[in-house]
């Protein structure tokens, strides 16, 4: 991995290289002393996987830095000698990965970055199976390969995941676990170009009820079916919040809160919550669902379990 450190304090600079070079977790390709010395061009040039940035800094400070970034596509750590919630918020809503306070705790910032450099590896890997780069090398290999099956079910590997969300019980598991069904028997179409979700649930709809029935009933098991989906989506979001409101690093908040969830609405529900102190009903806050996130990662992640 690729790092780039901005502080305008040298030692710490020092400290987080010797870091990030005795463990083994790649190179620092460069240093600035404060915001105002570096952009997003700099930063591909560089090809900098993971940017770790102090929060106050002269000229111009880490938040404000961050906001000029925004077309900067690796990972953000930001450092601050502050724990200000506000100053939390506010870089999470930026979507940084980590905010660590100082002083630096080297075992933290070891486990961190390294939890982040997976989380890299781990999104490269998927996009290159969705892509075809992985898997058949050669179209005679590839029918040598047809008809194999994972170990594991795409449906099995789905129901782990959904238990780790929290929303195993739920109804709208039922569906999600058809839908990974439907896409496991159409896996090579699913894997060039993932299908509209409309007719995904026109798909299980039609299993269900049979192809026979009028379109108006299965018009209607449809929307039931994206009503119970969006549910358990929302009930899974609750949950990801109160893990992230109790610690953000949270093994579970780290894989599912970014990846499968709008986190700035996730950040949203994790400062009503505090605000409330429990006074408000999760009934009463209403996220924004990104559907076609939640299940087309739900499906990439499936497939990378069913793999192992």
């Amino acid at each position: 991995m690729r790092f780039y450190i901005v502080d305008d304090d040298k030692t710490t600079r020092w400290i987080l290289a010797e870091i990030i070079e005795e463990g083994g977790l790649g190179e620092v390709v460069g240093e600035a002393e404060n915001g105002a010395q570096i952009d997003s061009n700099l930063l591909r040039m560089k090809r900098v996987d993971i940017l770790l940035i102090d929060q106050m800094m002269p000229e111009r400070d880490g938040l404000e830095t961050i906001r000029q970034l925004q077309d900067f596509q690796g990972k953000i750590v930001m450092i601050s000698q502050f724990s200000s919630e506000e100053i939390k918020e506010e870089a999470y809503a930026l979507k940084i990965e980590y905010y660590i306070t100082k002083p630096i705790v080297r075992n933290e910032v070891n486990r961190i970055l390294t939890n982040i450099c997976e989380m890299i590896r781990k999104e490269a890997l998927i996009h290159s199976i969705t892509q075809g780069v992985l898997g058949y090398q050669s179209g005679r290999l590839m029918e040598g390969q047809k008809g194999k099956q994972p170990g594991r079910s795409l449906a099995d590997a789905g129901k782990a995941i959904l238990k780790e969300l929290s929303i195993n019980s739920e109804s709208g598991s039922a569906d999600l676990l058809d839908i990974l069904r439907i896409l496991e028997r159409n896996q090579e179409r699913a894997e060039t170009e993932f299908p509209i979700l409309k007719s995904l649930f026109q798909q299980v709809a039609e299993e269900r009820l049979g192809t026979a029935k009028k379109e108006t009933e299965i018009a209607k098991e449809v929307k039931a079916m994206e009503a119970r989906i969006r549910r358990a989506i929302i009930r899974a979001m609750h949950y990801m919040a109160y893990l992230g409101s109790d610690d953000f690093h949270n093994i579970n908040f780290e894989n599912y809160a970014h990846r499968y969830f709008d986190l700035e609405e996730i950040h949203r529900l994790i400062k009503e919550m505090k605000k409330s102190k429990g006074a408000v009903k999760s009934s009463e806050m209403n996220p924004r669902v990104q559907m076609r996130k939640f299940i087309s990662n739900l499906y990439e992640d499936a497939r990378m379990m069913a793999m192992e």
